[in-house]
């Protein structure tokens, strides 16, 4: 059961706290500690980054995800069971990026197009019902929520789900997918949670440059938003100005 939020209270912190200190305050599901270790042991062995610093991004953005999704979600008075499938989401949904390096789609810190990035998801889908038949807890999620689970979890990454004219808000995926997909922005520009790729110099200021352009201006919610423009513009002093 979720316990009673002081949303005015939450909405500063996370505008001046780094989102995974935040989250601590918030429920935390009992299958969580076992997936998480799961999804850890995948990126520290095949997760993207330099050999001496691998996975380090994946699990750092992952984190993150998380914790903003758990945020966005009690910001919006989100149910339990909508707390819980975002989580399950952010948590495994890059779990299958590993792949694009392994049969050489991509390089590391290379440009990914839209039909590759969409293979990535297709084995996070994968890992996700690999897991969820060993994950007790995850078995307590109903068809539906493990349904529309797997569906945000497929198309995470694909804007053009915003741009499609049957677009709208009511049934459980559609409803869910603005979150998200703020949870996956924030979590990709959280340098306060420690979310830094292991680029350096001009390929660590066009990937941040490339985050802020690509994801902004199509960013829902009001507090997604909010937060968006703080970390923005921790980003533009800290690394964006010449």
């Amino acid at each position: 059961m979720k316990e009673n939020v002081d949303k005015a209270k939450l909405e500063d912190r996370c505008l001046i706290e780094p989102a995974i200190d935040v989250a601590k305050s918030l429920q935390k599901h009992k299958w969580e500690d076992e997936l998480w270790k799961k999804v850890v042991e995948r990126f520290k062995k095949h997760g993207r980054g330099p050999k001496d610093a691998k996975g380090k991004f994946d699990i750092a953005h992952t984190k993150a995800s998380v914790a903003w999704a758990k945020i966005l979600g009690n910001l919006e008075n989100r149910s339990d069971s909508e707390i819980e499938i975002l989580t399950v989401v952010m948590m495994l949904h890059d779990t299958g990026y590993d792949f694009l390096h392994r049969e050489g789609f991509v390089k590391y810190g290379d440009e990914i197009d839209l039909k590759s990035k969409h293979i990535h998801s297709e084995e996070s889908v994968v890992l996700a019902n690999i897991w969820r038949k060993e994950i007790k807890g995850l078995k307590d999620l109903t068809d539906t929520e493990w349904g529309t689970a797997i569906e945000l979890i497929r198309d995470h990454d694909d804007k053009r789900i915003f741009e499609q004219d049957n677009y709208t808000r009511g049934d459980g995926y559609h409803d869910l997918m603005p979150l998200v997909f703020a949870a996956d922005t924030l979590g990709q520009i959280d340098v306060r949670s420690g979310v830094i790729p292991s680029f350096e110099g001009d390929n660590l200021r066009n990937y941040l440059d490339k985050q802020l352009q690509r994801r902004g201006d199509i960013l829902q919610g009001d507090h997604a938003r909010k937060v968006f423009s703080v970390l923005k513009e921790i980003i533009i002093e800290k690394y964006l100005k010449t």
